[in-house]
């Protein structure tokens, strides 16, 4: 055996030993003593030789002494360690007076060879029972432990062969001699064929059994030692190893066997044999000289859950090995079953006295090869009365020989008929067969078929499958029909330009009497359109359950990306049942913004000479783009002189009696206004008076006014000579300021007060923001007065805000209503006058949505001359979904 150890290694204890022998100085060596009798060089341990140096006796360096006298002994250390040699005391010089410094801890090794002897606790052995061939070698590893389970270096122990063993030692650990030849000693020794010395290992090394590979090497730790046995005949070593300084005698010893068997051996190879038939297992056991070994035997073993079985119906049986060295068994499986068995082998040596060795096992299997045949048939377990169903039937060969003459056929039950099958079956009566042919084994054939229930009933369809050979199986599936109950409606959009976000509104409802579970929404789109969440095509999304008579309101919003016809088609599935519908929209290019403004003018429709009257003039950009340039050209009629108009007019032309204003732009919804008050001058039966409004690009708007101004009452003096009009003063300014309107006197009423609300977002989702606009009218030709507005909002429906539109570009005017008892109705502050033919700016209502549902708001508006009795309404309806 040869042990490896680095250059480094070797290099390091010469570097150690030249540290030793300078602390050493000159003091005594102990050698080993030279044995008289000549049967060896040296004497064994304890026997041994002091040397005095030439400089013996002479002080030591004081460099070297302690820096205080007798120093504790240090706790005992857990680690083992290399063994150190043992010298003469050193013969101290006086002390030197110093200052003492702090303690230094000790190396854990120190304490551990002087405190050893009291800690030595059991012996281990390793491998204490082993197989091995004759002509072999076995290595056998010992090593003593103290209490806490650590090895411990450097401790003798003896190796022991009995009488009635076979074999002998081949070599015993030689823990590697240290490079201070004369401080150590190598006390292993192979003292005869059945006796050895040996140590515990000082240091972790490699014993190597002389080949290239490492895969074989033994790994020696510190604190073991080791021994090789061999026998060149059949039997048994007992090895056993002592440790004779160890305190605890009944843990000092420990012995290993070593069985040497002459006999080598080959399992069955795998196989393949068809079901029915018998596969024979050989196992073949002879010694190396080709002869066959006495005593032997191979244990069969069947593995797993196989139907074959050894004869006799048995699992398990022992085969004795023959003159030849073979032992054979019969495998046999039942016909016409595939499948694989594995068989477990165990090669046991039976001896004299009737204990049994087992020296190896191995695996080997057999496979059964059978044509076979299966069929499966799959379909709904629900369905509803007139729709299609489809059943899918798979024929397959799980064998692995070829199946050939397969038919397959299915047994329609009455109250279902046949629509059609892929590939195309043949139809006797109320049967669907296909003829297969021959199918491969591990092959697999799929079959479809459409058909279509006629009543609602429990269906039960059978499939079956005939082969060559006897084959058959058969397969069932049972499918309950309803009556349809499944509804769905969709509206949405035909028309729509690119980037509009379109909605469409699916109502999912069950108009039967069962209740619809599992109810799922599967949702088809074209490339021109893209989801609004911009998940792709397609939409999954579950309704879970539908009561009788229940229905789910369902938005689906879609934005529109390219111009041309895209189509989207919602498939709705619950019970089996499954109803679809599609929905189309024809996208254009979007149109360039137009530019449109409303004009309108409202005056006095009576008055006197000599009142006091106004006319106003609203303008609002109801287009989709900007209008530039706006202005506002209005003309009084000769029987009103102007007293005071909005800031802004244009002086110059007033000389032409007219008022202009100029607005440089008005954005889309955004509304101006300007006022003119002026006091009646001279009696007209029609002072009509106009407004005329211009912007860019080309727009052009006319609003005309008639006024009837009466002549003064007798009864009051003449009114004096009307004068040349004199323009108010003013000064322009950008924004318009409309003035308080005035009154004018009662007259004969005709037309009405009237109220309009309309939503601005339908449809709309739980928590959305909804807003609604209210507008209120006084159609009448006279003015009228306490105009009162209030709303009723629906459970479902929480208020926010609500302000009043303004004339011009200024802010909303947010106003303060009163509120029921329970927040729904909702009550708006007083209007004291509104003119004849006069629209109030609009209200803008906003709620947020608390539910899914249908909601409606009522709007009601009195006044003077309309009573509460028999106010003016409205109601406008929106649909709330779900998110």
């Amino acid at each position: 055996m040869l042990a490896r150890s680095s250059q480094l290694e070797r290099r390091s204890l010469l570097v150690f030993a030249g540290c030793l022998l300078a602390i050493s100085g000159c003091a005594q060596i102990r050698l080993p003593a030279i044995d008289p009798t000549g049967q060896s060089i040296f004497l064994p341990s304890p026997y041994s030789t002091t040397l005095e140096t030439p400089c013996a006796g002479l002080p030591k360096p004081s460099c070297l002494e302690p820096a205080w006298e007798a120093p504790p002994l240090p706790p005992p250390c857990v680690e083992p360690g290399p063994a150190l040699p043992v010298f003469e005391p050193l013969q101290v010089a006086p002390p030197i007076v110093a200052t003492p410094a702090p303690p230094r801890t000790k190396h854990p090794h120190l304490d551990k060879l002087k405190h050893k002897h009291d800690q030595l606790g059991h012996i281990t052995l390793t491998p204490t029972k082993v197989i091995a061939p004759v002509g072999g070698e076995v290595i056998l590893t010992a090593g003593l432990c103290d209490p806490s389970g650590l090895l411990v270096t450097r401790e003798p122990v003896r190796w022991i062969m009995t009488n009635d063993s076979v074999g002998h030692f081949v070599e015993v650990g030689d823990d590697e001699r240290s490079h201070l030849l004369f401080a150590s000693s190598n006390d292993s020794k192979l003292l005869s064929g059945s006796f050895a010395e040996g140590r515990t290992s000082a240091k972790r090394h490699v014993i190597t059994r002389g080949t290239p590979s490492e895969l074989d090497d033994l790994t020696l730790l510190a604190g073991q030692a080791w021994a090789s046995v061999t026998s060149p005949v059949e039997g048994i070593s007992y090895v056993t190893v002592i440790a004779p300084e160890a305190t605890i005698w009944s843990e000092r010893r420990q012995t290993a066997t070593v069985h040497w068997i002459d006999a080598q051996w080959s399992f069955p190879q795998p196989s393949v044999v068809q079901a029915g038939s018998t596969a024979e297992l050989t196992t073949v056991v002879t010694r190396t000289s080709g002869e066959a070994p006495p005593n032997y035997l191979v244990r069969y073993e069947i593995a797993g859950d196989s139907p074959a079985r050894f004869p006799g119906g048995q699992t398990a049986v022992d085969v004795p090995v023959d003159g030849s060295g073979r032992a054979t068994i019969a495998l046999v499986s039942p016909p016409g079953v595939p499948g694989v068995s594995q068989v477990k082998m165990q090669i046991v040596r039976a001896d004299v006295n009737g204990t049994r060795l087992t020296i190896t096992e191995g695996w080997t299997s057999v496979t059964w090869s059978a044509p076979a045949l299966d069929v499966a048939i799959a379909g709904p377990s629900v369905g509803s009365v007139g729709a299609a169903i489809v059943y899918r039937v798979t024929v397959s060969n799980p064998g692995d020989i070829p199946v050939t003459d397969i038919a397959a056929a299915v047994d329609l039950p009455a109250g279902i008929s046949y629509i059609s099958s892929s590939p195309t079956a043949q139809l006797f009566g109320n049967r669907v067969e296909w003829r297969l042919g021959e199918l491969a084994g591990g092959g697999r054939l799929e079959l479809q078929m459409n058909v279509r229930p006629e009543a609602a009933q429990n269906y039960r369809l059978t499939a079956r499958a005939l082969g060559a050979g006897g084959l058959q199986a058969e397969s069932f599936v049972d499918t309950q029909v309803f009556e349809p109950s499944l509804d769905v409606q969709m509206q949405g959009p035909e028309q729509a330009v690119v980037g509009d976000r379109i909605t469409y509104r699916v109502l999912v409802k069950n108009t039967g009497q069962f209740p619809l579970t599992n109810v799922v929404l599967h949702d088809r789109f074209d490339e021109g359109l893209q989801h609004s969440e911009g998940q792709p095509s397609p939409i999954d999304r579950s309704l879970g359950s539908l009561q009788p008579g229940e229905e789910r309101p369902v938005a689906v919003t879609f934005i529109v990306r390219r111009p041309g016809r895209w189509c989207h088609v919602l498939d709705v599935q619950a019970n089996g049942q499954s109803k679809s519908v599609q929905a189309c929209v024809t996208v254009s290019e979007p149109a360039a913004p137009t530019a449109r403004i409303q004009v309108r003018k409202t005056g006095p429709g009576e008055a006197r000479v000599g009142d006091t009257v106004k006319f106003v003039v609203d303008v609002v950009n109801t287009g989709e783009a900007t209008v530039r340039n706006l202005r506002i050209i209005d003309e009084l009629a000769p029987a009103f002189d102007p007293t005071n108009a909005t800031e802004g007019w244009d002086p110059t032309a007033i000389r032409q009696g007219r008022f202009v204003w100029n607005v440089p732009e008005l954005p889309p919804g955004r509304r101006t206004g300007v006022e003119i008050q002026a006091v009646c001058v001279q009696a007209n039966g029609q002072a009509i008076s106009s407004v005329t409004v211009t912007a860019d690009p080309g727009i052009s708007e006319s609003v005309q006014v008639t006024s009837r101004v009466l002549p003064r009452p007798a009864t009051t003096q003449p009114a004096p000579p009307a004068q040349p009009r004199t323009p108010p003063s003013s000064t322009p300014t950008e924004q318009p300021r409309p003035a308080t309107p005035t009154p004018g006197p009662s007259g004969t009423s005709t037309g009405g007060l009237s109220v309009s609300i309309a939503d601005t977002r339908d449809p709309a989702n739980v928590n959305d923001t909804i807003g609604y606009t209210i507008s209120v009218a006084n159609n009448r030709n006279v003015e009228d007065r306490n105009v009162r507005v209030r709303i009723v909002l629906p459970d479902g429906l929480r208020f926010q805000r609500i302000s009043r539109s303004p004339i011009g570009p200024s802010d909303a005017v947010p106003l303060q209503p009163q509120f029921s008892s329970d927040g729904r109705t909702i009550e708006l502050p007083e209007v004291q006058t509104v003119r004849a033919g006069e629209t109030l700016p609009p209200l803008s209502l906003q709620v947020t949505a608390t539910r899914a549902g249908r909601f409606t708001v009522q709007v009601e508006a009195t006044s003077l001359r309309t009573p509460a009795q028999s106010p003016a309404t409205d109601a406008e309806e929106t649909t709330v979904f779900a998110p």
